[in-house]
């Protein structure tokens, strides 16, 4: 019996590693930028989150402007909400929060890279507990700056 389960989990683990599946490590930004001067006047809270993304995955931050290799400057970011669906009467039943930014990215080198980051959660509208939708819509925006944080970090690691 012990023979047989070590020989399925041997398989079940050459399986996988077959497979390209790799647990997600660290994500690295090239030594040639680090250390990195965030700018962000724009949203405290995606700034926190980009601080501690850095923290975690052990990438230099830069206190001063002159000392930093790239700087990374928060440009925009806009909140919007539509509205996806009403009832029979005409009351609104779904919104779609957007969550948009756009950043640049400044390296030695001439190096300079613009992009926007752009997500999208739907929210379901009910009259009657109008408290628990301030508090849902407030929690996917904090997600959302979550995710951006990520994704940056994510398209930063991709420059070379």
């Amino acid at each position: 019996m012990p023979a047989i389960r070590s020989l399925s989990i041997g398989l079940l683990m050459l399986s996988v590693t077959a497979c390209g599946f790799h647990l997600r490590g660290e994500l690295a930004l090239a030594s040639s930028l680090v250390p990195v001067y965030i700018v962000s006047d724009k949203d405290k809270v995606l700034r926190q989150e980009l601080l501690a993304l850095f923290e975690l995955n052990a990438i230099e931050q830069a206190r001063d402007r002159n000392i930093a290799a790239s700087v990374l400057r928060i440009d925009s970011v806009e909140r919007s909400r539509r509205v996806l669906s009403t009832d029979t009467n005409g009351l609104v039943r779904e919104y779609e929060l957007a969550y948009t930014l756009a950043y640049t990215f400044e390296g030695s080198d001439a190096l300079k890279q613009q992009n926007t980051i752009s997500l999208k959660r739907e929210l379901v509208f009910d009259s009657s507990n109008v408290l628990a939708y301030n508090t849902e819509s407030r929690f996917l925006y904090q997600d959302m700056q979550r995710n951006a944080a990520r994704l940056i970090l994510l398209q930063l690691q991709s420059v070379k």
